[in-house]
């Protein structure tokens, strides 16, 4: 029996196959080295911006989510950026009738664009001031990604530690001040706020790489010391901040990659404004050295018991609700006006202490020329931190700012 032609006529349309699926592959892989989509990589960075945005800088969120868009887009495919906010889940980052909180995504997609998803919403009713809305929040997004690294930004009003003194005012019979700190969101009875021991309590310990507060005054030796045990790099500013606050489009490519520069994603935050010659501060603190500062800062408060001039130092508000003054020339003035004429060697070793620990404390500090008054200013007198002028009087601001960290591990 002839069976050789059958076998052979299977062979050759065999070897067509395989040359045809051969030729395919190498197209397939061809097009997609080149032109094609490329898959979107695991996450190895989240940031979390959360964001107290009922509050009348609802328009300049607005702009920032824009801005948030265009960053995602300019930054490593392999970052997240996790956003909590209010807004209409049909037109996110838009303003309509229509806002509720939600924890939102915004990532890459395959050609590079950036695509939000709707991960959580939350009840209503509860504000964005709330710890234990805070808290929730931030349990959420860690609970995403739980092998990535994290940082996270608060987005809203700021007032580092300091409480109103409005209802102290009103209410005579009740002379505990209103505490505010992080917020400035409206209510029918009123701006709500968090205090900023709330604030601390509702961050969990060591989860986060780089806290940045987006908004005034929270570059602050009381803010930072109690958000120590929370991150490794804490980023403020001692000043006001404009209502554009950063330009998240510049920002977040120095961030959401899998080793950010903190230090080059402030100075681009500085460059911003100053290239529009606007004032602007912003310091970059090493939360690891705090510790030996606060040693240091406990010498000269226990040794030194003259205060310092407040026409001797920078002061960082404008407003009179608000005296906060450049912390650096205050522990250094303290040393000098109470030891320098009795005892000059002690004086300046409690300087030299307090100036070593403190260059190990600052990664990156940057300032306008002027104020927000657009006065000229000493700009060596000024280090981006700012603090609170104790006196120890019997005030209801004195009382409350006692029961914070700082002051318990300096002044008592």
């Amino acid at each position: 029996m002839n069976i050789g032609f059958p076998i052979s006529a299977r062979m050759r349309r065999l070897g067509s196959i395989l040359l045809a699926a051969f030729i395919l592959t190498i197209a397939f892989c061809f097009s997609s080295c080149s032109d094609g989509p490329k898959a979107v990589p695991d996450v190895q960075r989240a940031v979390l911006v959360y964001a107290a945005n009922n509050s009348s800088l609802k328009y300049d969120f607005a702009a920032d989510f824009q801005e948030m868009e265009s960053g995602i887009e300019a930054s490593d495919p392999s970052s997240s950026l996790l956003l909590y906010c209010l807004t209409d889940p049909d037109n996110i980052g838009k303003i309509t009738s229509r806002q509720i909180p939600l924890l939102l995504e915004g990532r890459q997609d395959a050609g590079g664009k950036c695509r939000w998803r709707v991960l959580r919403s939350y009840p209503e009713g509860m504000p964005a001031t709330d710890p234990s809305r805070i808290a929730a929040v931030i349990g959420d997004a860690l609970a995403i990604y739980p092998e990535a690294a994290y940082d996270l930004f608060f987005w809203g009003h700021g007032t580092s530690w300091f409480p109103s003194a409005r209802r102290a005012a009103a209410d005579k019979a009740d002379p505990k001040p209103d505490q505010t700190s992080y917020g400035g969101e409206y209510s029918d009875s009123g701006l709500l706020w968090t205090k900023v021991d709330d604030l601390a309590d509702a961050v969990p310990d060591g989860r986060f790489q780089t806290i940045w507060f987006d908004c005034c005054y929270m570059s602050s030796i009381e803010v930072i010391y109690q958000m120590r045990r929370k991150c490794g790099t804490f980023v403020g500013y001692a000043t006001e901040v404009w209502s554009d606050g950063l330009p998240y489009q510049l920002v977040l490519p120095y961030v959401m990659r899998p080793n950010p520069d903190i230090a080059g994603a402030a100075a681009k935050f500085y460059e911003y404004y100053s290239a529009q010659h606007d004032p602007v501060t912003v310091a970059v603190t090493d939360i690891s050295a705090l510790e030996d500062l606060a040693d240091a800062s406990r010498e000269i408060v226990r040794e030194c018991s003259v205060l310092p001039s407040r026409s001797d130092l920078v002061r960082y508000s404008r407003g009179t609700q608000y005296a906060f003054f450049d912390f650096v020339e205050m522990m250094r003035l303290r040393a000098k006006r109470s030891l320098a004429e009795s005892d000059p060697r002690r004086c300046a070793e409690l300087i030299r202490n307090f100036d070593e620990a403190f260059t190990s404390v600052q990664i990156y500090e940057a300032a306008s020329d002027v104020d927000f008054n657009k006065h000229p200013w000493s700009r060596d007198g000024i280090h981006g931190i700012n603090a609170h002028y104790y006196e120890g009087l019997d005030t209801p601001a004195d009382a409350y700012y006692l029961t914070l960290d700082w002051p318990l591990c300096i002044y008592r």
